[in-house]
């Protein structure tokens, strides 16, 4: 049995793994950014925790005990 690489060709009728690799990625941030927009202030604290990005500098000022 043969592995599968980036480097092999994709089989006829599939993605290639960057297409994929891409399409996963993009449909990930769009299930974060619609989770976000449908949330309340403390849903999106909770996504805004999960994501593995630098907080943006308004939500820095409404956590609580900022002076």
């Amino acid at each position: 049995m043969r592995a599968v690489t980036a480097v092999d060709p994709a089989a006829h009728g599939f993605w290639s793994f960057p297409v994929d690799d891409i399409a996963l990625s993009g449909a990930v941030v769009f299930y974060c950014a619609g989770l976000w927009l449908l949330c309340n202030h403390q849903g999106r604290r909770h996504v805004q925790s999960g994501a593995w990005l630098p907080p943006a500098a308004s939500s820095a000022s409404s956590e609580p005990g900022s002076a």
